[in-house]
């Protein structure tokens, strides 16, 4: 009779375990959604189309202050937050294809970076690039290709990013 009451307590608490899982799934799921809603980034890309996802890209100065807006003869620096799905093998072997472009969509920088990317993990990539010292004032574009090594297979479409370079004062 002593061992009773630790089977009627494991009994009681098993089945409020039972019924609050559905009440737990839905306050996970409709966060989840809310998060969503509130950040589209947050959407993942189907990974069966797409083997390489950009999950985020930051343009910073050289001191890391974010920002938007940069003067001629400035550096910029580009952080960019990838993820290789789960469908690739171990790695990724990937060569990004930069191009700046200037107010005119004239070509005025080119570059190109390889790196290894680990499946399913999100890797950091960290480049710069100088603008011109007698750049135009105006909106400039970062374009990004994502290609394979070796056979120049596209990974992820093309992602293009702006900014503006202002006249210094």
């Amino acid at each position: 009779m002593k061992n009773k009451p630790k089977h009627i307590a494991s009994l009681a608490l098993h089945v409020l375990m039972l019924f609050s899982l559905p009440i737990t799934l839905a306050v996970v799921t409709t966060n989840y959604f809310d998060l969503l809603s509130r950040y589209p980034q947050l959407r993942l890309e189907p990974a069966a189309t797409t083997p390489l996802i950009v999950e985020s890209l930051n343009m910073t100065d050289m001191w890391g202050h974010e920002k938007a807006v940069f003067e001629k003869g400035e550096t910029v620096q580009v952080e960019m937050f990838l993820r290789a799905s789960a469908e690739v093998a171990r790695k990724l072997e990937l060569r990004l294809q930069c191009t700046v472009y200037g107010p005119q969509l004239e070509t005025v920088q080119t570059q190109s970076q390889a790196a290894d990317i680990a499946s399913g993990q999100i890797s950091r990539l960290a480049f710069g690039f100088s603008l011109p010292n007698d750049a135009a004032p105006g909106q400039y574009m970062l374009e990004v290709e994502f290609l394979k090594a070796g056979t120049g297979e596209q990974l992820s479409p093309t992602k293009r990013w702006s900014f503006t370079v202002q006249a210094r004062e």
